[in-house]
């Protein structure tokens, strides 16, 4: 009665306290991946798709229409409730088995309300909507372990037939001596395993906090540590292998360091970042995420021989284990146009961007608002000299991603070179409104003001750029055209390729 009341109080006075919603998967989105499940193979229907499979079935088979929401990118570890995830991953016999025994408890709880205490009746009422859970909520810890407390409490009352057991005798004596003896030491075991996995995780959130300050040599550190103590968890070798490709960046970007030196480094990272995700594919094959992770690291080594076709072989992969995402498609295209950049022969160049605005196209076929993959088609379109369908594609991406500065500049960059000035000027205003520290769009507003014949606003916007960037020889050499008296572009060539890598998009 006391938590009855207690319950009532906080119902009519809640707590102000905004805890963050929970997202799950819908009752009609589970079913249809079962459907899905079930008919691509049969044995699905009575074994299942094994235990802990359902992200697995869920990147698999989930429905085309949650792309249109902000969740595409979602993987769900369990679905709408328990039930169905059971009948998911545990197929016809498994559920029926446990829902039999449900049955068993709940009219086993009926049956001994009569004649029981009050104390049994709040047992009862509780144990009965743990069971109603089941078939309406995804289960945790929490709930499961509540469930099987209570079952434990029920048992007690339920079962009639007492059996005493006199430990008198040595042989009973000796075997529960044993058994208590055995108990123990699987305990310990399970004590010291589940520390272990509590230090990795502990040293795996050490080495985030280090990897988004950019301190990389602690963040591996930690990353190492941790699997050492868990070294079956496939998220520590693919974090693992990021922060290896990191290394490398970060080191091909340090001017202290000899050519000789940097290579040699940048190549002891590439090297062991290679092993940390090919590691985290062989501990988990069927999990989509790896491969992504394969495909981006081996991308990001295009012109190291043989990278291309680990890349693309990583993310076709992805595509089987996930068809209904855009993800894979869009990066398969980022790496033939990279291929194409590369390319020596025209018809090489042609064929890697055909295929890029192929695999490009299915992306946007999957989800017609993604941002990236109308990005890449610009600059695929760009490439093969078809300015005005990049124009079109870049105008739709700006659609979809209107605050992105970067789009807005690039937008820019390809109305200046039609010769449509005035258009050029707005999106390159519109870069710097979104981020007023954008150097790339004051220098190309710098240049427009320049040739409108605004010198006053071209000098200022050239001598931020010089202010932010002193060792800036080009601005350098602008800002004395401009004090000649001539054109700021005076003895110098502008080119400005669009980027490939989109601000949207950086890892």
């Amino acid at each position: 009665m006391f938590l009855l009341a207690f319950s009532i109080f906080f119902y009519f006075f809640p707590l102000s306290t905004k805890l963050p919603p929970e997202i799950s998967l819908s009752f009609p989105g589970e079913i249809f991946i079962i459907k899905k499940a079930i008919l691509e193979n049969w044995k699905n229907f009575f074994l299942g798709t094994g235990p802990a499979t359902f992200v697995f079935s869920y990147s698999k088979y989930r429905p085309q229409i949650l792309n249109r929401t902000i969740f595409w990118g979602t993987r769900f570890q369990k679905g709408a409730c328990t039930f169905l995830d059971l009948i998911l991953t545990r197929g016809f016999l498994g559920s029926l088995s446990f829902s039999l025994f449900l049955i068993f408890l709940a009219l086993s709880l009926f049956k001994k309300l009569k004649t029981s205490s009050p104390f049994f009746v709040f047992l009862a009422c509780s144990s009965f909507g743990t069971i109603l859970s089941f078939f309406l909520y995804p289960f945790n810890l929490s709930l499961y372990f509540l469930f099987f407390f209570l079952l434990a409490i029920s048992a007690l009352y339920i079962i009639e037939r007492k059996i005493l057991i006199s430990p008198s005798l040595p042989s009973l004596s000796l075997f529960f001596n044993f058994l208590f003896f055995f108990a123990l030491l699987f305990s310990l075991s399970l004590i010291f395993w589940e520390g272990k996995v509590i230090l990795a995780s502990s040293n795996h959130y050490k080495s985030l906090k280090f990897f988004k300050e950019r301190k990389v040599s602690k963040a591996i550190h930690y990353l190492e540590r941790a699997t050492q103590l868990d070294p079956v968890n496939d998220i520590l070798w693919r974090d693992l292998s990021q922060t290896y490709l990191l290394k490398a960046n970060l080191i091909s970007q340090d001017d202290s360091l000899s050519e000789k030196e940097k290579g040699r480094l940048a190549n002891e990272a590439i090297v062991k970042g290679g092993e940390a995700i090919n590691r985290a594919v062989k501990i988990a094959p069927f999990n989509v995420a790896n491969w992504n992770v394969r495909g981006f690291f081996y991308g990001n080594l295009i012109g190291v021989k043989g990278a291309e076709s680990i890349a693309l072989y990583s993310y076709q992969r992805a595509i089987e284990l996930e068809p209904t995402s855009p993800y894979p498609f869009e990066e398969k295209g980022r790496i033939y146009i990279l291929l194409a950049q590369n390319a020596k022969e025209k018809e090489e160049k042609e064929k890697n961007l055909n295929l890029a605005i192929e695999n490009l196209k299915k992306s946007l076929n999957l989800k017609p608002d993604y941002a990236p993959a109308h990005y890449l088609l610009a600059i695929a379109y760009d490439q093969l000299g078809k300015t005005k369908e990049a124009i079109l594609k870049l105008e739709d991406a700006k659609n979809f991603a209107p605050l992105d500065f970067g789009l807005a500049f690039q937008l820019g960059i390809l109305y200046w070179r039609e010769g449509d000035i005035e258009k050029a000027k707005a999106e390159f205003e519109r870069a710097l409104q979104i981020n007023p520290n954008y150097l790339n769009a004051k220098y190309m507003l710098g240049i427009i003001f320049d040739q409108k014949g605004e010198k006053e606003k071209a000098e200022k916007l050239f001598k931020e750029i010089l202010k932010a960037e002193p060792e800036n020889e080009e601005v350098r050499k602008i800002l004395e055209n401009m004090e000649k008296g001539v054109s700021a572009l005076e003895g110098l060539k502008i080119e400005k390729p669009l980027q490939t890598f989109p601000p949207e998009i950086k890892r």
